[in-house]
C-alpha cells in the first residue's frame, strides 16, 4: 500500500524531530501506551519519540539508557 501522506512515512522519532524543526506545537500531542495523566516514559512509544527530540511532554520516569 502506497503511502497518502508524507508524514505516514516517517517513524515517531523522526516526525516529532520534523515538528519540532517547524516550530508546530507537541504538546497537545499524545503517543503514551500505558498512561493518560503523564506520558509513562518507557512504553515503546514514549521511547521513540523521545528519540526523536527534547519533548515538551511531561513524563512520569525517563529510563537510564
Amino acid at each position: 500500500m502506497p503511502c497518502v501522506s508524507d508524514l505516514l512515512c516517517l517513524l515517531i522519532c523522526q516526525s516529532s524531530a520534523y515538528g519540532l524543526a517547524l516550530t508546530a506545537p507537541l504538546h497537545p500531542t499524545w503517543s503514551c501506551y500505558q498512561r493518560e495523566d503523564l506520558a509513562c516514559g518507557r512504553c515503546t512509544s514514549c521511547r521513540l519519540r523521545r528519540a526523536g527530540a527534547d519533548d515538551p511532554v511531561p513524563y512520569a520516569s525517563i529510563p537510564r539508557s
